[in-house]
């Protein structure tokens, strides 16, 4: 079935002190345009899904951070209080809503009243997904969320590591789930059909590009892809065999390269030996 989301990617991006800040107009987007599973054919070690492409990104690299927002846009705000009052309010659960208080104020703007930035969540507290949920970034958000996402793969490579002990793979599973109902809870699945095509699509309403990532990272673990280290430049990729030890065509051929020289560089060095034992030491 073919995932869709709407996301917004800004004209341009510049960094305000610690702040990256999108420029509008903003064009609209599917972010699983850039999602390859291992399960499609045409899938290979050179496709990276987007949730792949943010972990290969620099974070300290302040000119590779806003080109990576420039692509795909602003991660948004995983924890804006606005998102679960647009949510029931579109089930037409407003009276629900009121039993449980959270009519007006919401009681979870509370919870930024002392944060600078909460001004900012709370004006767009109760509407639909739309680019005004490309706020500002702060800088050290993006290496956060990249921290995070980079756990959760740690987290998934270590449940299938045979030598790690039946403690440490139940514990990462416990993380594992805890991570991913914390970030989903910007994800929302809805049912629409695509008359164009005569199909099924599963659409989702997404908070924040973040929440994709997730989505992303969930159909690979859910359908069997393998989250692999790659093993000459340490990048996180997702494996389309079971063999898989590499990240790019590149890294592998840099490997075998340097094993070939390796190889040969051993068998000069033992040439000396060989005819010193063959023919005696020179000079005798």
């Amino acid at each position: 079935m073919q995932m869709q989301a709407l996301w917004w990617k800004p004209r341009r991006v510049f960094l305000s002190g610690t702040t990256f800040r999108p420029i509008a107009p903003f064009a609209p987007y599917n972010p699983f345009d850039h999602y390859h599973s291992h399960t499609l054919k045409e899938t290979t070690r050179s496709k990276k899904s987007l949730c792949y492409e943010f972990l290969g990104v620099n974070p300290e690299d302040k000119k590779a951070v806003e080109n990576f927002c420039c692509r795909y846009g602003m991660l948004g705000r995983l924890d804006n209080p606005g998102w679960i009052m647009w949510g029931m309010g579109k089930s037409g659960s407003d009276d629900f809503l009121r039993t449980l208080g959270l009519d007006e104020p919401s009681p979870l703007g509370l919870l930024y009243d002392h944060d600078e930035r909460g001004a900012r969540r709370r004006q767009i507290t109760g509407i639909a997904p739309d680019p005004s949920l490309c706020a500002p970034m702060e800088w050290d958000d993006f290496r956060k969320a990249q921290i995070q996402l980079r756990e959760a793969t740690e987290w998934v490579s270590m449940v299938v590591r045979k030598q790690k002990s039946k403690a440490a793979k139940e514990k990462a599973q416990i993380a594992l789930s805890d991570r991913f109902r914390w970030k989903l809870t910007m994800a929302r699945p809805n049912l629409s059909w695509n008359a164009g095509k005569e199909k099924w699509v599963l659409t989702w309403d997404i908070g924040s590009l973040e929440a994709a990532f997730y989505l992303m990272l969930l159909s690979d673990i859910s359908t069997g892809g393998l989250i692999r280290n790659c093993e000459l430049c340490g990048t996180i990729f997702l494996s389309i065999t079971s063999r898989g030890r590499f990240c790019s065509p590149q890294c592998l051929n840099t490997y075998k390269v340097r094993r070939f020289r390796a190889k040969r560089k051993k068998r000069i060095s033992k040439q000396p030996a060989i005819k010193e034992v063959l023919h005696g030491p020179s000079g005798r």
